[in-house]
């Protein structure tokens, strides 16, 4: 896939700071893999070193694998409003987006980007899903203490219960990307 190209036909991305993107160093991107314990997925890793932290120029939208939950869309899609990037980003940087939401998330989970409205667009970076994609919804965020202040064992799969597939890949991410239409 041609990335430019592909972001082109979506109207473009632009900086999320400056005038000029600022893409992310190939020692910063190993040092993320070494704290996840896993590489990340070649076209993902072509993105960061060449665009960084970006957003849409248009407002757009993407068609989930399995639709997102009507709490969360009313057609079932979501919207999309910037990837991450370097540290140079900070807020929009990959290391402090993995240190804010690694133990509220599933593990192996990378967040990539948000919607703009707080949820978290995520990568799985490792285990049986790994290079999947997945939305995140933090209204509908897990809350461990409601289990352990009443005794009780803390489910395997509490961690899921705000998580809806999105996409095979990030390549499968970019193709369900479309503008938004009013």
């Amino acid at each position: 896939m041609d990335l430019k190209e592909k972001f082109e036909e979506l109207g473009g991305l632009a900086p999320v700071r400056g005038q000029q993107f600022i893409p992310v160093p190939e020692a910063e991107i190993g040092d993320l893999e070494k704290q996840l314990g896993a590489p990340l997925p070649d076209l993902y890793r072509s993105f960061l070193k060449l665009f960084g932290a970006a957003s849409f120029r248009e407002m757009v939208e993407f068609t989930p694998i399995v639709p997102l939950p009507p709490a969360v869309s009313s057609d079932g899609r979501g919207g999309m409003n910037v990837f991450y990037g370097s540290a140079a980003h900070s807020p929009h940087d990959l290391a402090g987006m993995l240190e804010l939401y690694h133990q509220r998330m599933p593990e192996a989970f990378l967040p990539i980007g948000d919607d703009g409205g707080g949820d978290q667009i995520c990568l799985m970076v490792s285990g049986e899903k790994a290079g999947k994609c997945f939305y995140w919804d933090h209204n509908s965020e897990w809350d461990e203490e409601d289990y352990v202040d009443d005794g009780l064992p803390v489910p395997p799969d509490l961690k899921w219960q705000n998580v809806t597939l999105i996409a095979d890949s990030f390549e499968d991410f970019l193709t369900r990307i479309s503008v938004r239409r009013s």
